[in-house]
Formats: C-alpha cells, sequence, structure tokens
C-alpha cells in the first residue's frame, strides 16, 4: 500500500471521529473476539485495509453492539 493512500484514509478516519482511544477500544473488542489467532489482523494491518475508514467504521460498530 503507498503511504499517501494510507495517510489520506488515516486522515479521514481521524476526520470521522474513529481514531480516539474510545472508539479505536471498540474496534479492538470486535477483533479480539473474532479473531482468536490474530491472523485476520495481520492481514488488515499488512494489506492497510484497517486503515480504510468503511473497514474501520465496521469494526467499531461491531465492537459497539459487543459492549451492549
Amino acid at each position: 500500500m503507498k503511504a499517501r493512500i494510507k495517510n489520506q484514509w488515516v486522515e479521514k478516519c481521524h476526520k470521522a471521529g474513529l481514531t480516539d482511544p474510545e472508539t479505536l477500544k471498540k474496534a479492538r473488542i470486535a477483533v479480539n473476539t473474532f479473531d482468536d489467532t490474530g491472523d485476520a489482523m495481520k492481514v488488515l494491518v499488512t494489506t492497510g485495509a484497517i486503515y480504510n475508514k468503511a473497514v474501520l467504521q465496521l469494526f467499531v460498530t461491531i465492537g459497539a453492539y459487543l459492549v451492549e
């Protein structure tokens, strides 16, 4: 993944409020609940997909449901 694209995605996540600690905690809960080996997270980070606003929002939403 090119750094320019990654930086654009990170900026979109930041503007959407997806990078504050409490929000990221929800995303982490979702990942930890369903990715017991850590392999999916490795793929998300390696490919850069985790920096995409839609992907991060998905994990945040799942995590929010899990903590309710």
